[in-house]
């Protein structure tokens, strides 16, 4: 079988994934909880600001390409073509790959629920939005 995958769509899905994760962790949104919960103090979390960002966006923006590459050949092996179709095949591989693996070292980390559900929430939001710009773009 050969797996055809939209560059573009793979792209676009993560600029969409990552522009999720700027406004979820916002200030507005849950970006002070976030911070609360996450054990970071307003100086540390200024000092590594001050140092750049650039790497740890750059690197980000690198595994969520990476993730939403493997997405775009999930859909295409399991020829999902609709909106609900990729919905249910977000929410599988949230639910068996990603939120176990996120909350089993973030109960060993001793994370709260709090975090664990900004961070895990998150996750199924920005990889959902980003499979529906896979499907939109067959």
């Amino acid at each position: 079988m050969e797996i055809t995958v939209n560059y573009l769509a793979v792209l676009v899905g993560a600029v969409v994934a990552m522009a999720i994760g700027a406004l979820w962790y916002s200030p507005k949104i849950f970006g002070n909880m976030w911070i609360r919960e996450s054990g970071l103090s307003p100086e540390a979390l200024a000092a590594n600001k001050a140092k750049g960002m650039g790497k740890a966006y750059t690197l980000s923006f690198i595994f969520t390409l990476l993730s939403v590459y493997v997405l775009a050949h999930f859909v295409a092996l399991l020829s999902v073509t609709s909106l609900a179709g990729v919905v249910e095949l977000v929410f599988w591989i949230w639910l068996g790959f990603s939120l176990p693996v996120f909350v089993g070292a973030a109960l060993w980390e001793g994370r709260s629920v709090k975090y664990i559900a900004v961070n895990a929430l998150q996750q199924l939001i920005a990889l959902g939005a980003a499979g529906k710009i896979l499907i939109l773009f067959q």
